[in-house]
């Protein structure tokens, strides 16, 4: 059986391809596995092979879900032995998946990208060489297949799917009450104190790239804080860094009137059990805490 070869750089793109691949490992397949297998032309005989490439963020999500990846500098030429290339739908600094479509293409190799959310994906997709696009687009919403489209993406390489990573990250959820109580012992939380969640992005260093984007996520933890602080809360404020943010990003946030953590320790699905409320100006964040039922509290700073 020929590999499917896969690529992400980001965590929702590795959410996205990791949910994907365990699908199309899956028996029986789902509606988004088998669109995708029929695609790839994988059969149902076996799981389909997989070949893994993914740097920075992903390559650790890849780690922890058991399987270790390669370097992305040999996805080209597993190309030209692959039955398809699946790829998330990385951030606009990152050209790989441009590229890699660009590759398949010229290997006659049927490609695929899945969307982790609605958010800059005409920007995702803008090539400086000329415009490529892979051969199927899997959507989140009718929303964000209207912008695929705007962008010049043909109608019939769009299509809507249900999310993944949400349905195998809602399945996780027999396993919140015991993830909680080690996330809360690792932040040194009582169990019956409220833990607030801030959830960082990466806006401050792609604004050059993304200059629509209307908040900043350093401003909104300073006016969270100062909420907190004006209601007297006795919350616990957990701030967790997005993976790419670098370190002290978000030190100018805090205050001495409430206690606070910053910390990477846990993944997001570790963190949202241990929180209460969450804040984030992450619409993947907020629908991974919506998943879980947790308190979700608007971003926007009060004035």
């Amino acid at each position: 059986m020929k590999p499917l070869v896969v690529y992400a750089r980001d965590p929702g793109a590795a959410n996205m391809t990791i949910a994907a691949v365990a699908a199309l490992d899956a028996r029986p397949r789902g509606p988004v596995a088998s669109r995708l297998a029929v695609h790839f032309g994988i059969g149902d005989s076996g799981p389909a092979a997989a070949a893994i490439f993914a740097r920075g963020p992903a390559a650790a999500a890849w780690t922890v879900a058991g399987r270790t990846p390669e370097a992305p500098s040999g996805a080209p030429a597993a190309l030209g032995a692959a039955c398809g290339l699946l790829t998330g739908l990385d951030d606009v600094d990152d050209p790989t998946p441009r590229a890699l479509w660009r590759a398949a293409r010229a290997a006659r190799v049927p490609s695929a990208a899945m969307c982790d959310n609605d958010v800059n994906l005409a920007v995702r997709l803008r090539d400086p060489q000329g415009g490529i696009a892979p051969d199927l687009m899997l959507a989140l919403s009718e929303k964000g297949r209207a912008e695929i489209l705007a962008a010049g993406v043909p109608d019939d390489r769009v299509i809507v799917v249900e999310n993944v990573h949400l349905a195998r990250f809602a399945d996780r959820r027999r396993h919140a009450e015991a993830r909680r109580a080690w996330m809360r012992a690792r932040w040194g939380v009582a169990p019956a104190r409220e833990v607030w969640l801030y959830a960082g992005v990466v806006r401050r260093e792609m604004v050059a790239l993304r200059p629509t984007d209307p908040d900043d996520e350093v401003e909104t933890l300073r006016a969270l804080v100062a909420r907190l602080a004006r209601e007297g809360s006795n919350a616990y404020l957990v701030v967790r860094p997005h993976p790419r943010d670098p370190e002290g990003k978000y030190a100018a946030g805090f205050d001495p009137a409430i206690a606070a953590i910053e910390t990477r320790e846990g993944d997001s699905f570790d963190a949202l059990a241990g929180a209460d409320v969450v804040v984030s100006l992450s619409e993947a964040i907020v629908e991974e805490a919506r998943a879980l039922g947790k308190r979700i509290v608007d971003t926007k700073p009060e004035t």
